[in-house]
């Protein structure tokens, strides 16, 4: 009777851990701030669904996200708030994965840690509230490591399907949620072969089916190939980003937090080694590893394309395996070992929570769309330095009535896909329209050619949103407002 007590105990405990992450999730979403990558996406979706795919297969992610993001705002509505709960959908899925199969296979201590550092591990709020496929990825991959232990415990067939669906839909939302879950399936054939050599047709079957799943987003992923040098400008991957990019699931924000929680996967690692272990701690070791395998696959793949495809948080859908590992370990040390290391997550998610918060309820967007709100009627577009596209891809997403612009050097540049105004044939578009100049530069005079056009600005008024801060100004010119 005890002992049955204490399981139901230990699943109301689960629960509502899982509920009370879920709402730390949802409590960030209230707010009308995006940063680029955002406003790329939202503005991607806004058109039909015909379009939504056309973009996609022209971007050099795959499609699933975008196509879930459509359905989701045809359905609730095409707001910040909406497109973010989108995201977290994921998160909140991983967090029951964590309340139901972690806790029926390793127990309420590794349940409950686990649950926790979804919610308060670095990176985990911030991607998986961001409008990007990323949390989506995460999920994917995660339930592939997960279905992958039930696989190895129970051989049943619908767990070797689930993984291969898992694996699939990784490969449909993200490249490197593919390349983790790619893993995942090498190193459970190392296991099979090292130990349980009765699973390796069913590995087989389900490899088989997961890449024949795949394989239509394959021929997209060809197709998109050719737009990789085009796209990516990420950094080389030198030692010193492969340093950050090795501590990147460490880094909360603030130093002594960083080194604390890095020493402590450090201990857990060590205390790993020390111990005898069997082969199933080995392969769940593996999840550990998988991250930085993936860092190495995209350090050697950038070199092999001579294109740098690859960037920190691209190891984002691998971070859900990494601390499954680490709740598994922490789960078996005694009750006071355990405390605190759940009170160095509780710490970090502290950190995490104030950091993000801050950045999603950053004030300054309301004022902003206030402002434009009122007066944009009064205006065609906007003008920008060359360099400052961040804003203006914000701005087309907050305003896409307006047509922006930028200049460089004497040409003046709509900002549209393969249109170019020379600054001779521009004098019957863009210099008889009323226009703002939107500038993050505080000393960005106007440049000589405009004022040879008969411009100057005059200030309207300093604007901040998401992590942005930019200067307003009327483009003044013979036209003036009523």
């Amino acid at each position: 009777m005890n002992n049955r007590n204490k399981r139901i105990n230990g699943k109301v405990i689960t629960y509502i851990l899982a509920i009370v992450g879920i709402i730390t999730y949802i409590s960030l979403i209230f707010n009308k701030n995006v940063w680029l990558d955002e406003a790329f996406t939202a503005s991607l979706i806004r058109t039909d669904f015909i379009n939504v795919i056309d973009r996609s297969i022209h971007d050099t992610l795959p499609p699933l996200y975008n196509i879930f993001l459509k359905l989701s705002t045809d359905l609730f509505g095409y707001s910040v708030p909406v497109m973010k709960i989108v995201s977290i959908l994921p998160m909140a899925g991983t967090i029951l994965l964590g309340s139901t199969f972690v806790y029926q296979r390793f127990g309420v201590k590794t349940s409950c840690l686990y649950i926790i550092c979804i919610v308060s591990m670095p990176q985990l709020l911030y991607y998986g509230l961001e409008i990007r496929m990323y949390s989506l990825g995460f999920f994917f991959a995660t339930g592939a490591g997960i279905f992958a232990v039930e696989c190895i415990y129970t051989a049943k067939w619908k767990y070797f399907l689930l993984l291969s669906v898992m694996t699939a839909l990784a490969g449909y939302t993200h490249h490197f949620a593919l390349v983790s879950s790619g893993f995942v399936y090498l190193f459970f054939l190392i296991y099979c072969f090292s130990t349980r050599k009765d699973l390796l047709q069913k590995w087989m079957a389900s490899a088989f089916l997961a890449m024949g799943l795949y394989f239509p987003c394959f021929l997209i992923t060809l197709k998109q190939m050719g737009n990789v040098h085009s796209y990516f400008s990420m950094p080389d991957v030198t030692l010193p980003v492969l340093i950050k990019y090795i501590r990147y699931p460490f880094t909360v924000g603030f130093t002594p937090l960083t080194l604390l929680l890095a020493a402590s996967m450090a201990f857990i690692l060590l205390r790993f080694f020390i111990y005898p272990k069997n082969p199933m701690s080995f392969f769940l070791f593996s999840y550990f590893a998988i991250y930085l395998c993936v860092l190495v696959f995209g350090a050697v793949a950038s070199r092999i394309m001579s294109a740098n495809i690859f960037v920190d948080r691209y190891l984002f859908p691998s971070f859900g395996l990494l601390w499954l590992f680490f709740s598994i370990e922490v789960g078996k040390l005694h009750t006071k070992e355990y405390s605190f290391f759940v009170a160095i997550a509780l710490l970090v998610g502290v950190m995490s929570y104030q950091n993000i918060y801050k950045l999603e309820y950053t004030e300054g967007v309301e004022e902003m769309l206030a402002y434009f709100d009122e007066n944009q009627d009064k205006y065609n577009g906007y003008l920008v330095p060359e360099g400052e596209y961040e804003v203006m891809e914000c701005m087309t997403f907050y305003y896409p009535e307006l047509i922006p612009y930028t200049w460089r050097d004497k040409e003046v540049l709509r900002a549209e896909i393969d249109y170019t105004v020379e600054i001779e044939e521009a004098s019957a578009d863009i210099w008889q329209q009323h226009l703002f100049y939107i500038t993050e530069r505080k000393d960005s005079p106007i440049p000589p050619f405009l004022k040879e056009k008969g411009y100057s600005t005059s200030w309207i008024q300093d604007f901040h949103f998401d992590r942005y801060t930019f200067s307003l100004y009327h483009l003044n010119n013979f036209y003036t407002l009523e």
